[in-house]
């Protein structure tokens, strides 16, 4: 979802009005969305990538993210609503 704004964006924003720009990710939030979501294609792609990977490398990775992104820490669980 994040990609397909980054996309978009481009088209969308000669077209926004006022009242929604209020709305719209400054360039900070933007720069952070970029970053956020780099974290998570590196930590994707390592594990589909690996061909030996280990549990115990799968949670290095997830702490390693939680560690840089806190909020992320919900998702990773048994009881998470997208399990």
């Amino acid at each position: 979802m994040v990609n397909r704004y980054f996309e978009l964006k481009e088209l969308i924003s000669e077209y926004i009005e006022e009242e929604l720009a209020d709305f719209m990710p400054t360039r900070r939030e933007e720069k952070q969305l970029k970053a956020i979501l780099r974290m998570y294609e590196s930590t994707s792609k390592t594990l589909q990538s690996a061909d030996d990977i280990t549990l115990l490398d799968v949670r290095d990775l997830f702490d390693a993210l939680i560690a840089q992104i806190p909020e992320v820490a919900k998702y990773p669980q048994a009881e998470a609503e997208i399990v």
